[in-house]
């Protein structure tokens, strides 16, 4: 079975929302070495569970100046 899931952090306001970053959930993707070589996925990209990619997620946008209201 070929299944992705993306993680996706969103921006809303009352005025509007807005999609702000989103991270591909590569689970058996980074086990398994042919996988990771037919889709190009570097060897630098390790396994991170959902929560751990919406912590990064979110501290890249704190890093990058995003200051929720």
């Amino acid at each position: 079975m070929n299944c992705q899931v993306g993680v996706f952090l969103a921006y809303i306001h009352p005025a509007g929302q807005t999609l702000i970053d989103r991270r591909l959930y590569l689970q058996s993707w980074t086990k398994d070495a042919n996988k990771r070589l037919k889709s190009a996925v570097p060897n630098a990209i390790e396994f991170a569970t959902k929560p751990q990619l919406a912590k990064q997620m979110l501290q890249s946008a704190f890093e990058s100046g995003l200051r929720p209201a």
